[in-house]
């Protein structure tokens, strides 16, 4: 297996682990209850539990990692004319999630404004 070949398709895996991280070192901090829904103004109208919040966080960041690197694979292995489309839907998805979930995270953490426009 060819390091530099595979980098492509594992430095998306970076941000799952990297949000793992921060949230792992500031479970203690986080009340029992998250705002995880907002309008169009930023302000909360939805809540959920810290772990149901974890768990969907984890759940979508590591889902859309590993579809997207098994349609590379899969898309590599039969000659790889969809990797040009592929790889920007990749990262900008995977970015994408990270963007939102970190909003959520410190927004619960230190009230800064929930702003779609950065998640996207």
């Amino acid at each position: 297996m060819n390091l530099r070949r595979q980098l492509p398709l594992l430095f998306p895996w970076f941000f799952v682990l990297a949000f793992f991280i921060q949230l792992v070192s500031v479970w203690g901090q986080l009340t029992g209850r998250l705002a995880v829904h907002f309008d169009a103004y930023g302000t909360p109208n939805g809540w959920a539990g810290k772990e149901v919040f974890a768990l969907v966080a984890l759940a979508s960041l590591a889902g859309a990692a590993a579809v997207f690197t098994w349609c590379l694979q899969v898309s590599r292995r039969r000659g790889g004319t969809q990797i040009t489309f592929l790889y920007p839907l990749y990262y900008g998805m995977v970015m994408f999630l990270s963007a939102l979930f970190w909003q959520v995270l410190w927004y619960n953490l230190q009230g800064r404004q929930f702003r779609l426009a950065l998640s996207v």
